[in-house]
């Protein structure tokens, strides 16, 4: 494909082939947003997506995900690099694409309450009138993924170690670990902001006004996620649960109350008991 629009477009420069390629197939049909995702990324420097990115918005395309996957797939430093299941076709060994998504943007989008307390004070040089959509332009193009990676390496480390409820595998192996599924990183990702939205407002402040404020701010959310990742033991994610379909209505919502007990008993639940566990759904 690139190379007949190599042939159509004279001098073609390789950034102009991608970015042909990339509209072509956002505007034709079967080409699947996560095989688009791959091809930019793979094939283009940060720089070069950059300079495209104007263009590609105007052409309606999904830019926020290749730098969501940038972050998250294609990163060596991220938990999930090269987990992400970036083909037209299901691979029970890589983490679901579309879910992923949706796990990265909840720190991309920076929507949730606990930002409004993160962000003023990661940014307090950012004043005056549309201050907070500014603080979170910058976040989106400078801080996110650190952030992101930073949470998601202290919960990779907290479980790695642990095996699954299939022998031979750890809890941070894709198809052997119920924790190594998108829906379930989704629901513990979204039980951490949760209580990290309980702390005071105290909590977020930096002192002094000097120095590597991201890197304090990074510091103090990895140490509320060492106590978070404390409340789950590694038996509750071990265990085979009665519950299988966690995409439904009602697993989800099993799952995300199960989560919830954990983190408000602070480790002390009993968990062996919850309907996500046992299956039995007629339980009170």
């Amino acid at each position: 494909m690139l190379a007949r629009i190599s042939g159509a477009l004279f001098d073609c420069q390789w950034a102009e082939q991608v970015f042909q390629f990339t509209v072509v197939n956002y505007t034709a049909k079967g080409i699947p947003d996560q095989f688009i995702t791959a091809n930019a990324a793979l094939s283009l420097t940060a720089a070069e997506l950059e300079a495209l990115k104007v263009r590609l918005i105007q052409a309606k395309v999904k830019v926020i995900e290749y730098d969501l996957m940038r972050v998250v797939n294609f990163d060596a430093a991220s938990p999930f690099y090269g987990l992400v299941n970036l083909s037209d076709q299901r691979r029970l060994d890589l983490i679901g694409y579309k879910t992923m998504v949706q796990v990265a943007r909840l720190w991309y989008d920076a929507r949730h309450e606990a930002f409004s307390m993160i962000l003023p004070n990661l940014y307090p040089d950012i004043t005056g009138k549309g201050q907070k959509a500014k603080r979170v332009e910058r976040w989106k193009e400078d801080d996110w993924g650190r952030f992101f990676t930073a949470f998601w390496k202290i919960i990779r480390d907290r479980f790695a170690g642990h095996s699954s409820h299939e022998i031979g595998h750890s809890l941070w192996s894709v198809r052997h670990s119920q924790l190594m599924v998108a829906v379930v990183l989704l629901e513990l990702e979204k039980a951490f902001l949760e209580n990290l939205n309980t702390q005071d407002e105290e909590y977020f402040e930096i002192e002094g006004k000097t120095g590597d404020r991201v890197g304090a701010m990074i510091t103090k959310i990895e140490n509320r996620a060492q106590k978070f990742a404390a409340f789950f033991p590694a038996d509750f994610f071990a265990s085979k649960w009665g519950i299988t379909s966690l995409n439904t209505g009602l697993g989800r919502r099993e799952l995300a109350a199960c989560l919830d007990l954990h983190v408000k008993k602070k480790g002390k639940y009993q968990w062996q008991d919850a309907r996500l566990v046992t299956g039995n759904i007629g339980a009170d």
